[in-house]
């Protein structure tokens, strides 16, 4: 494995992730990046120009918020397989190392108590207003009420946790011919890992850029859970989404390239051992 500097890949954390190569040589995109090239503007703007909305998301901050606590939920089942200590998990600490810090949790501490923490640290500095932190906690413990209510504190009888926040790569090749697909792209190097450069870098003296040529391409995915058919062995991907409007999301699910994706995903990681 070389010591040069690996690209960089936003919110994948892991050393290596299963189906790209260890060299670390490729440029990968994401699922999130899929939904926007559909606008080659939003794009360039949020993955070339690394443009990002810094105001209040409050939809997409709840939705992370719940999407965290079931990444809790799911890793305890895939680790233990056993009923969910629901009492002792809103005493707050983390349910692995009990409070004493581990990989898996921040400073001990579970996603519940981290999400309140870093609200009240968001009203603290004027960027959630009081009110709204109330209403938001109020909805989190309701929606997490009813989904313990509609799907219990037992696992899956059915299906068992083989993977949580589970990180895939396949590569992109050409639907005929099989042949991957490779390109030219200039990188900087930044913080010992490199980057895509930006619009005019490439001339920019005062910048160091790496040229590659004929560098592979790669589509990287993160699923929330993969379940395996305790029986037959069978596998299903399961990703936890909120949403303000269920009946819309549902129809637009329809189209969502996403889940198919990742299947893809799965499959060829499974053909490829």
């Amino acid at each position: 494995m070389t010591n040069e500097p690996r690209i960089h890949i936003p919110r994948y954390d892991a050393d290596q992730i299963a189906g790209l190569p260890e060299s670390g040589y490729c440029v990968t995109f994401t699922q999130s990046e899929v939904k926007k090239l559909m606008c080659p503007r939003q794009w360039l703007y949020a993955h070339s120009h690394g443009l990002e909305f810094d105001g209040d998301a409050r939809p997409l901050r709840f939705g992370s918020a719940f999407h965290a606590i079931m990444e809790d939920l799911h890793r305890c089942f895939s680790y233990e397989d056993i009923t969910f200590p629901l009492e002792k998990y809103l005493e707050g600490k983390c349910l692995h190392c009990e409070g004493a810090g581990c990989d898996l949790c921040d400073n001990g501490d579970n996603m519940l108590t981290t999400t309140i923490r870093d609200w009240e640290h968001f009203v603290g500095e004027g960027k959630m207003d009081p009110k709204q932190y109330a209403e938001d906690l109020t909805t989190l413990r309701i929606v997490l009420s009813g989904y313990m209510r509609r799907w219990g504190l037992e696992p899956d009888q059915n299906y068992k946790v083989v993977g949580v926040e589970l990180q895939l790569a396949m590569p992109v090749v050409h639907p005929v011919k099989g042949e991957q697909f490779k390109s030219t792209v200039h990188l900087v190097e930044e913080d010992g890992r490199y980057r895509f450069a930006r619009p005019g870098e490439a001339r920019d003296e005062s910048v160091t850029v790496k040229t590659t040529v004929g560098m592979p391409w790669y589509f990287i995915g993160k699923m929330d859970a993969l379940m395996q058919h305790r029986k037959n062995g069978s596998l299903m991907i399961r990703e936890h989404k909120t949403s303000g409007s269920p009946r819309s999301y549902l129809s637009k699910m329809e189209i969502d390239p996403q889940i198919p994706s990742y299947s893809n995903l799965v499959k060829y990681n499974l053909e490829n051992g």
